[in-house]
């Protein structure tokens, strides 16, 4: 699942979509899933198209676990949660894939949020914390300039930080206008 409500969100069929009941889903408990990564001999285990703050309680279980066993453990994830949510987590996570939605209110209220502001600051507490980040952002016709801002945004904190621009891919009832080319 995931807090947000994007429009064209890639990550809807998997989070919010898929039944349940589904036979390509494996309910596992978070010792199984850590007993599962050493047993098949991983290096980590990553949670990817389940924001972490849907299932928050389950992920920090699955982390401190993990930890406990020498797996590196990261995720992605919007990062719009508290200060407080991201201090019991934080010593738990090498790395995180924070996907930016843009750099205004409005941005997020199409999501279903209020503000942009606790995804800048969870960006720099992650940062100030040693884990390892990237920045993900959808590039979108028109949004060229916010991708930009984006980029100053990311390298005034640190020229180390990745930086991961996604052509928009128009999903569910998304406008295909919005798409740009290749070549865009």
């Amino acid at each position: 699942g995931c807090n947000f409500s994007c429009e064209g969100c890639i990550s809807t069929v998997v989070a919010k979509e898929m039944n349940e009941q589904s036979k390509a889903l494996e309910h596992l408990t978070p010792l199984q899933i850590v007993q599962k990564a050493l047993k098949l001999e991983c290096d980590g285990i990553v949670f990817l198209m389940n924001d972490p703050l849907a299932n928050f309680y389950t992920f920090l279980e699955v982390c401190k676990l993990a930890k406990e066993n020498n797996l590196f453990t990261g995720c992605s994830t919007n990062a719009y949660f508290s200060a407080a949510s991201l201090d019991l987590l934080s010593p738990y996570l090498d790395f995180v894939n924070i996907g930016i939605k843009g750099l205004s209110n409005d941005a997020y209220k199409s999501c279903g949020a209020y503000s942009y502001k606790p995804v800048l600051r969870n960006i720099e507490l992650f940062y100030k914390k040693g884990v390892h980040i990237e920045i993900a952002t959808i590039h979108k016709k028109g949004n060229e300039e916010e991708v930009v801002k984006i980029a100053e945004y990311i390298k005034s904190l640190s020229s180390d930080i990745p930086f991961q621009l996604m052509r928009y891919l128009p999903i569910d009832n998304a406008s295909i206008a919005d798409e740009p080319s290749i070549v865009e």
